[in-house]
């Protein structure tokens, strides 16, 4: 920038002005400053209040309008004037008039306080009070727009100030070991109070690092070995506790204590230090939630790693107690750990009452059968093994949807992937989607492919979750013909099932759930016959 040069920066000031400001150096002609660059700041307008800059950089007058600046780190600094005076009174009024309300409510105790009906000095004023146990809140305020913007919610912790360890002449630094990183710990309710232990001093503040005072420890507390090997560190109501060598010590406000035997804690073997991290003053339960985290998708053995992570598990729960002696009895339980027998799937939309519960018989030509026989196939359908079929226009496509249920009802729709296949071997029917369409890098599994790699398996057992690939990686699978029809389905990939169009029939399929790690249930039938409209 030239000496003669300078950068302007026009603000606008809602509602009534506005106001300049540019900053500029001395120096010869530079594409950037230097840190040792002196950068004068200028302000012309009214309602400044002081300059912001940040913590690498230095004003030689920051209430002034007209000032120098010095940044002694090299980067891109943010820099701009604080500007007050009626403007926020006046766009409170400006909010308040179009329907602006703030409310205050508070999460443990469902309290809700309203602000005064009348606007002090153009500020919304709200008497809230200050308790232990209802500090969580939250302030919320009508969707009004103004200038295309809404005003957020905001979360507000309201809690009673906090204690500050004073500095006593004569007490020594505590730190961390020379070199290490910075150790930091707050409070989940007060996240302003913050204890940091660096490697020359500990420091302590509770309003952000607005100011801040140094944790000392009286002299022949600890060895100076002692004093800078803190390795972790908390702040809690009751003191500050760190650990030093595997032992905790807590720096109160009167005293500096070594914990152990008497407080039944370990001496020597404490390996870490930690404390909640949400604000919540009671809690009502404690939880204690077992899951299992196998990924069973595209394993060598399937069956066997099922084998291995399912089973019964005992579980025995005892007491905290310092003594070592015990006198209540353990409690012991149990978690059966697999399907559960009495969860099943049903295919949406199919019932045993919508028709006249009899059995009949139907032919299905040799053509439309998937090994190509000799002769027609002759079924018996069943009405109470596969209840009343549902009807569709030859036209109409159909997705099955795929729904849990258990001895309760109705559990959940089914997200994960599906095949069908005709019972009866039928293969006179498409799907709508393409593996191009869906997505797919290498070309999917279908029945045909997996059927040709498993010629000894009967064709329910070729295909299922224990050998099922994704199509959706180049480093699974092979390339080939994505045009081909992708025959697995899911509730969200609009996959349909499509029938042929010179033909009606009757079609019973199974349905499979193929996603390796939905193992809830695994087969229904559906039946569907294919009507031509009468005209």
């Amino acid at each position: 920038m030239s000496a003669q040069g300078v950068a302007v920066l026009l603000s606008w000031l809602s509602c009534c002005g506005w106001a300049l400001w540019r900053y500029s150096t001395n120096t010869k002609n530079y594409l950037i400053f230097s840190t040792r660059s002196t950068i004068k700041l200028e302000y012309e307008g009214t309602l400044f209040s002081e300059w912001k800059v940040p913590k690498t950089c230095s004003v030689k007058n920051k209430r002034s309008p007209r000032t120098e600046m010095h940044c002694s780190s090299p980067g891109f600094q943010n820099i701009k004037p604080i500007v007050t005076g009626p403007n926020s009174a006046i766009l409170s009024k400006q909010m308040a008039t179009l329907g602006q309300r703030p409310v205050i409510y508070t999460f443990l105790r469902r309290k809700v306080y309203f602000p005064f009906i009348r606007l002090k000095n153009g500020a919304w004023v709200i008497a809230v009070p200050i308790t232990t146990d209802d500090v969580l809140q939250e302030i919320k305020g009508n969707n009004v727009a103004f200038q295309d913007c809404f005003i957020a919610d905001s979360l507000l912790p309201l809690i009673l100030p906090w204690f500050t360890i004073p500095e006593t002449p004569g007490f020594l630094p505590i730190s961390s070991p020379q070199g290490s990183q910075l150790i930091s710990n707050w409070d989940a309710c007060a996240p302003a109070s913050v204890v940091v232990v660096a490697d020359v001093e500990t420091f302590q503040t509770n309003d952000s690092f607005h100011t801040w005072t140094r944790i000392r420890v009286p002299t022949g507390s600890l060895t100076d070995n002692e004093r800078h090997s803190v390795s972790d560190v908390t702040l809690t109501e009751d003191g500050i506790f760190f650990l030093i060598h595997g032992v905790l010590y807590v720096r109160s406000l009167t005293a500096f204590t070594r914990l152990g035997k008497k407080e039944n804690l370990p001496e020597g073997d404490i390996i870490g230090i930690t404390t909640r991290k949400w604000c919540w003053i009671k809690y009502l339960m404690k939880t204690l939630t077992f899951f299992q985290n196998i990924n069973y998708e595209a394993v060598e053995d399937y069956f066997n790693l099922q084998y291995q992570n399912t089973g019964l598990l005992l579980l025995q729960v005892r007491p905290s107690q310092y003594g070592k002696t015990c006198p209540i009895p353990p409690k012991v339980f149990q978690i059966a750990v697999g399907c559960d027998n009495s969860k099943y799937i049903v295919v949406k939309g199919f019932n045993n009452k919508e028709c006249l519960p009899h059995d009949f018989f139907y032919i299905i030509e040799k053509s439309f059968l998937r090994n190509q026989p000799s002769e027609n196939l002759r079924v018996k359908y069943s009405w109470k093994k596969y209840g009343c079929p549902l009807r569709l226009d030859f036209r109409e496509k159909f997705q099955p949807l795929i729904q849990l249920y258990d001895d309760s009802g109705f559990i959940e729709d089914v997200e994960v992937n599906f095949i069908v296949w005709e019972i009866h071997g039928r293969n006179d029917y498409s799907f709508n989607n393409t593996m191009k369409k869906s997505g797919c890098l290498n070309e999917a599994q279908t029945w045909k492919s997996m059927t040709k790699l498993n010629k000894d398996l009967p064709l329910e057992a070729v295909w299922g979750p224990e050998n099922y690939k994704h199509c959706f990686s180049y480093a699974i699978g092979k390339p080939g013909d994505l045009n081909q029809p992708y025959e697995i389905i899911n509730k969200s990939n609009y996959n349909h099932l499509i029938w042929p169009l010179r033909h009606t029939g009757m079609y019973v399929f199974r349905v499979k759930i193929l996603d390796p790690n939905y193992r809830r249930s695994s087969h229904q039938v559906m039946s569907n016959p294919t009507e031509r409209p009468m005209w």
